[in-house]
């Protein structure tokens, strides 16, 4: 848009694991820099907002004889949001390495086997490295 603001799309993927237990989200977002202009190395901070594709798998088990927890097997789309931190290395006048800090934030709502719904916050940060071209 000009030398200090810029539009993003990005699609990106993270995921968590605790045992058999896995959680993953794919976000697809849009959002907007501010940019401190810099012919070499150029800072930024960022935010937006998307839809984010998250799913959940947890097996059964038994706390006690009478307590059980039947598991989950469910996805959810749910809108989200970001906030991020970065620098662009360039490369040359329209090509740049990037290195971000961004912090996701989701709260999905699954069903567990029983037909019981809850909430799961899978908000947190991601280190992302990748490209940017000027167009």
């Amino acid at each position: 848009m000009s030398p200090i603001a810029a539009i993003e799309g990005t699609v990106g993927y993270f995921s968590a694991e605790r045992g058999s237990d896995k959680a993953s989200a794919v976000p697809v977002t849009i959002g907007g820099r501010l940019i401190l202009p810099h012919p070499v190395f150029e800072p930024y901070l960022g935010g937006g907002l998307g839809v984010y594709f998250t799913s959940l798998e947890e097996k059964p088990f038994d706390f006690s004889p009478s307590l059980f927890y039947p598991g989950t097997d469910d996805s959810d789309t749910t809108i989200g949001g970001y906030f991020s931190l970065g620098m662009d290395f360039w490369l040359n006048p329209r090509i740049a390495l990037n290195l971000e800090g961004r912090y996701q934030m989701v709260q999905p709502t699954f069903t567990d086997n029983l037909g019981g719904s809850f909430d799961l916050d899978m908000s947190g940060w991601a280190l992302n490295f990748g490209f940017r071209i000027n167009f």
